[in-house]
């Protein structure tokens, strides 16, 4: 939780979600949307901007992780401890008591496994030694660098 905090503090601090997560106006939109899973189900290699940046789709996961997901995830797992509902009552109320809240736990989690697992396949279908190097290093491999 510690890591989650700090890594929001500091992409607050940096500007990381206003200048690489937040969609722009322009993409705000099904047809966005639509273009970027058609270039996926045609198995379309990512273009060179893509390399440096994230299109709608990444974005849109991204935030919704970042923003729903994991917040989520701690606020049903806090309220499926006595000692929490003891102490917040009206958190756990919210969430409709401690049983509903261990549903919405385990399909949260589950929804962030998927994520892991989808996020994972894509890095492989995208060239996994390139995306990993421009994880590791910041630096993506172009197409005349790996000749």
């Amino acid at each position: 939780m510690v890591t989650g905090l700090v890594y929001a503090i500091s992409s607050l601090w940096t500007g990381h979600f206003r200048k690489h997560l937040f969609l722009a106006s322009s993409d705000r939109n099904w047809r966005a949307f639509w273009k970027v899973i058609a270039k996926y189900l045609h198995r379309e290699p990512p273009d060179e901007t893509e390399a440096h940046s994230y299109n709608v789709m990444q974005r849109t996961a991204y935030l919704m992780v970042i923003f729903v997901l994991f917040p989520l995830v701690i606020w049903t797992g806090l309220a499926m401890s006595p000692a929490f509902d003891s102490a917040v009552p009206a958190a756990v109320a919210a969430l409709g008591g401690r049983q509903s809240a261990r549903t919405l736990h385990f399909f949260v989690s589950g929804s962030l496994l998927l994520f892991l697992v989808v996020h994972v396949t894509m890095v492989v279908l995208a060239g996994f030694r390139s995306r990993m190097r421009a994880m590791i290093i910041g630096r993506a491999t172009t197409p005349r660098e790996r000749t």
